[in-house]
């Protein structure tokens, strides 16, 4: 199986604007990579969906400069891909950002075509271990016109007619400070009851002072994480925090490289 070419799509629609701790997200973004091969096989991948402020125009570029690197190759060799198109591309284009989110679409679409040559899905080429697996819905965001009330009845929602047992909210927000965000984590604990997990997340929002305050302030509302709440490189931050805090503390949702997590994980900087 060879890759005969690989094409981009952007999509844009409307909906109402949501922001966390640090940016705002308006208009719905999707970035679409299509990769087509000479036996017939195609696979999809994509950027974008909730965090779509990022400029998803430069994205099709990346595309472009990635394809003469691909065409030829073997799609079902996803690892050898990452690497030369990753590691291998460092002194070009840099250790992460846009082209590593490109670079993962490319490799979705791979793992796709793999998975159809193989007839197997994805979940099981990875091992496929579960059946069932535990999840959350995130969302409360800040938005206008949201307080509390609001905030409540969106979670409500969430357990009693979408039946989760987990949801997670934003905090962070410099408008709202530690004092508004706290009331945030009241009031959502007091509308999904003591048996619904709770989790927060500040997007890598906060200094290492602040954050000590809401780790041990979220602990009486039982909260199960604190995600993200410093900026992803401070190593030394995330084991002062870990060391302290009184709930667990997670990390790595943006992380690109595999030097980056061994350095998080050297540090003890996620629970």
């Amino acid at each position: 199986v060879k890759i005969t070419d690989i094409t981009s799509e952007l999509f844009v629609w409307d909906r109402p604007g949501i922001w966390n701790g640090s940016h705002f997200y308006g208009p719905g973004r999707l970035h679409v990579v299509t990769v087509y091969t000479d036996q017939g096989i195609t696979g999809k991948g994509w950027n974008g969906g909730t965090a779509a402020e990022r400029p998803l125009s430069l994205m099709p570029g990346y595309v472009e400069y990635f394809k003469p690197l691909l065409i030829g190759r073997d799609p079902r060799n996803t690892k050898d891909i990452a690497q030369d198109l990753g590691e291998g591309q460092i002194k070009i284009l840099g250790p992460a950002g846009l082209n590593t989110q490109v670079l993962a679409a490319i490799n979705i679409a791979c793992w796709d075509i793999k998975g159809k040559a193989e007839n197997i899905s994805v979940h099981n080429l990875l091992g496929g271990a579960q059946k069932r697996i535990r999840t959350y819905i995130a969302g409360g965001y800040y938005s206008t016109g949201k307080g509390l009330k609001e905030l409540q009845d969106e979670v409500r929602y969430n357990v009693e007619e979408l039946h989760s047992a987990a949801v997670k909210i934003k905090i962070g927000s410099p408008t709202e400070g530690f004092s508004g965000d706290m009331r945030r984590v009241e009031a959502a604990r007091d509308a999904i009851g003591s048996e619904v997990v709770l989790m927060v997340d500040a997007n890598c929002s906060l200094d290492l002072p602040t954050a000590l305050q809401f780790a041990q302030a979220l602990a009486d509302y039982n909260v199960y994480w604190f995600e993200e709440p410093l900026p992803i490189h401070d190593y030394e931050g995330h084991r002062k925090l870990v060391a302290q805090s009184g709930v667990k503390i997670a990390t790595g949702e943006n992380g690109y490289t595999a030097a980056h997590f061994k350095t998080l994980l050297d540090h003890h900087g996620a629970s």
